[in-house]
């Protein structure tokens, strides 16, 4: 079995190899260096799906003591998650232990609940970050209506990008199980955090999780604190979380939009002070619950950013 990982692994190490030499592009026209791109998206999004599979098999097995007193092994089956899963497993794939932990529990997840998006990637057609985009979506569905929205989804979803397969996720499980998401719009806004960590020289980053009305009146404030600021464009995150394009954190409402000064014009009648009595207004919320729960979720900064500072809201 491990022969013919070895085997793909040579075949890759030749094909790069190839492409480094000084004639390694001459003859291929522009389609055919494209093609040979896609293709090696197709090989690692293959190779995703085989180390899925694996990861969820180490994790489903569990360490148990036998009658006679010596150690022995079962299988849980696919979806169980063991407790030292991901401190084996994480090392290896140069995983921090919040990484290793997202990395076995999507693995469980897409082995067992969701095998067809799974298959897919199998195929080379789906890439494991969208995949985990689907998986979120559902993780409150029924089975049933998971299998259903893969079924509405999956034959357009190598062609979509990650927000538009999310957008598409959310469309099917609005129309399949309503219920689920209006439970899901409640704990999300019981879930609502203001978050702060260093950003560039001089400046802090803020990450805000508000219900959409008091999202409203905040950036309301803020245009009214002063016009946009010309030339001003905020840089995405590289890592996926809640929020905007795809999924990243600090992609604003529009490219480029930044209202004036924080404190505007007084202390108390600023923007900060506007959003500050927002953000009181619309109620307690325990700040580490909600980081836990959403960052558990999505991998968004608030738990894993050194020096990041949490308020409930």
């Amino acid at each position: 079995m491990f022969d013919r990982l070895a085997e793909a692994q040579r075949l890759l190490r030749e094909e790069f190899e190839d492409s480094c030499r000084p004639a390694g592009a001459v003859g291929l026209s522009d389609a055919d260096l494209a093609e040979r791109a896609e293709a090696a998206q197709r090989v690692a999004n293959m190779a995703q799906a085989v180390q899925v599979q694996r990861v969820a098999q180490y994790a489903a097995r569990e360490d148990i003591r036998l009658e006679d007193g010596t150690l022995g092994q079962q299988d849980r089956g696919l979806g169980h998650v063991s407790e030292f899963a991901a401190g084996v497993v994480g090392p290896g794939l140069g995983l921090s232990p919040a990484g290793a932990d997202r990395k076995v529990a999507l693995s469980a997840r897409l082995a067992s609940r969701f095998v067809p998006t799974l298959a897919v990637m199998a195929a080379g057609d789906l890439d494991d970050y969208r995949a985990s985009v689907l998986v979120a979506e559902l993780a409150d569905a029924d089975v049933e209506v998971a299998a259903a929205v893969q079924e509405a989804v999956l034959p357009k979803a190598p062609g979509w990008t990650a927000a538009q397969l999310r957008a598409a996720v959310r469309r099917a499980l609005a129309r399949l199980d309503p219920d689920a998401v209006r439970r899901r719009v409640e704990r999300n806004r019981a879930e609502r955090g203001l978050w702060r960590r260093p950003g560039e020289p001089g400046v802090s980053e803020w990450l805000a999780v508000l219900p959409n009305e008091t999202s409203a009146a905040c950036w309301a404030a803020g245009r009214r604190a002063g016009p946009p600021v010309p030339g001003r464009r905020r840089r995405p995150d590289p890592g996926p979380g809640p929020g905007g394009r795809d999924g990243r954190p600090g992609a604003r409402e529009r490219d480029g939009d930044h209202h004036g000064d924080l404190h505007g014009p007084g202390r108390d009648n600023g923007l900060a002070g506007q959003v500050r009595q927002r953000l009181v207004d619309s109620g307690p919320v325990d700040p580490a619950r909600a980081a836990r729960r959403r960052a558990g979720r999505s991998g968004a900064w608030p738990s894993g950013c050194p020096g990041s500072a949490g308020r409930g809201l």
